[in-house]
C-alpha cells in the first residue's frame, strides 16, 4: 500500500507517504508535524509549501481517482472542490494529540486536541463522509482536530425579548457545503441578501421545520385588514389545522402588535387569497401556503383595533 501510494505522491519513491500538509508558519504545519510523531506514523511526512499550489495538486489527484491526503478546512471554497462524500472523505485517525509534544515544535504543548473537557477531536461527521465514524460508538468521526462551531452571537436584551428568535437560532443548521457556496459566490459579487432569499427559497421545507419548532410554545398572531372578520377566522383555522396549536387574530386597519419580542405570521391586508399569494410568493418570495412568516410589525398595542382568539399576553 505504501509503496502504491508513493508513486504517485507530491514526492514519489522516496519511500514515504508524503501528504499535503500547511505552508510554512501558519501553525498547522507545527502541529501536523506533532500529529505524525504523537501516532508514531514513521513512515509518513507532510509537504510543507504555498498552499493553493498544494490544493491544485490535491484536486487534480482527487479528480483522477489517484490516493492522496491533503489539510483543508471548512468551511471554505476549497471544500467546494474537494467534496467530502464525492470525491473525498474526512480521514480519521486512532489518537488524539496530547500536550506532549513529542517532536518539539515550538509552542508544542499547545497543539494539544483534546479540548478543556478532554472530548475534542471528534465531529458530528457521519460514515458517508467519514468511514471512520462508523467505528466509532458515538458516531462521531474522529478527525484529530477540534471541531469549530460557527455560532450566533446576539444581543442579551433582544433574546430576551425575542424567544422565538432565540429558539430558532438553536434549531438552525447549515450545511458546510453550502456556507463555502455562498462565501464563493459573495466573493464573487453576489448580494449576501440575494443569496439568502434564494437558499430560503430552495430549502423551504427546512426553514418551515425550523419555523415550526422556533414558534413552539409562543404566542403567534395573524394580521388581517379591518372588516374581515370571515377571513381572519379563516386564517386561524388553516394555522391551527396545520400546526396544532393556537393562533390569535390582531384585526387592524393599519398595523397589528404583539407583546415585545413576538413574531409574526402575516397574511394581510389583503382583499382576496390570491392577493395574498402574490404579494407573499412573488413580491415578497416567502410564501407558505397563502402566509408569509416573519415580516415585523408595530409594537403599540393601541395599532390593533380588535383581537380575536387568545389574548395577547
Amino acid at each position: 500500500a505504501l509503496a502504491a501510494f508513493d508513486a504517485t505522491d507530491p514526492v514519489p519513491g522516496n519511500g514515504f507517504a508524503d501528504i499535503f500538509g500547511c505552508p510554512e508558519s501558519w501553525i498547522c504545519d507545527k502541529i501536523i508535524t506533532n500529529m505524525i510523531a504523537f501516532s508514531g506514523w514513521d513512515n509518513i511526512q507532510q509537504t510543507i509549501a504555498g498552499y493553493d499550489a498544494m490544493f491544485v495538486q490535491a484536486v487534480d489527484s482527487a479528480n483522477e481517482g489517484i490516493p492522496m491526503v491533503a489539510y483543508t478546512w471548512t468551511p471554505s471554497e476549497y471544500i467546494t472542490q474537494l467534496r467530502p462524500g464525492d470525491n473525498v472523505y474526512w480521514a480519521g485517525v486512532g489518537a488524539i494529540l496530547d500536550d506532549s509534544n513529542p517532536a518539539n515544535q515550538e509552542g508544542g504543548e499547545w497543539h494539544d486536541q483534546r479540548g478543556a473537557d478532554g472530548t475534542g477531536g471528534f465531529a458530528k461527521i457521519g460514515p458517508d463522509q467519514c468511514p471512520s465514524a462508523a467505528d466509532q460508538f458515538d458516531g462521531l468521526c474522529p478527525i484529530g482536530w477540534i471541531a469549530a462551531d460557527i455560532l450566533v452571537t446576539a444581543n442579551n436584551d433582544f433574546l430576551s425579548a425575542n424567544p422565538a428568535a432565540r429558539a430558532l437560532f438553536e434549531v438552525v443548521r447549515l450545511s458546510v457545503i453550502d456556507v463555502s457556496l455562498a462565501n464563493l459566490a459573495q466573493d464573487g459579487g453576489a448580494s449576501p441578501t440575494d443569496l439568502a432569499v434564494q437558499w430560503v427559497a430552495d430549502n423551504r421545507d427546512l426553514v418551515d421545520e425550523w419555523m415550526v419548532a422556533a414558534l413552539k410554545g409562543t404566542y403567534v398572531s395573524v394580521l388581517v385588514s379591518a372588516g374581515s372578520e370571515s377571513a381572519a377566522q379563516r386564517a386561524r383555522d388553516s394555522l391551527e389545522s396545520q400546526y396544532g396549536r393556537e393562533f390569535g387574530i390582531l384585526l387592524s386597519s393599519d398595523y397589528a402588535s404583539l407583546r415585545p419580542g413576538y413574531w409574526v405570521v402575516y397574511a394581510g391586508p389583503f382583499v382576496t387569497p390570491e392577493e395574498s399569494q402574490t404579494t407573499c410568493w412573488t413580491d415578497l418570495n416567502r410564501r407558505t401556503g397563502d402566509l408569509c412568516y416573519g415580516r415585523r410589525l408595530s409594537q403599540d398595542p393601541a395599532d390593533a383595533d380588535t383581537v380575536y382568539g387568545p389574548a395577547p399576553g
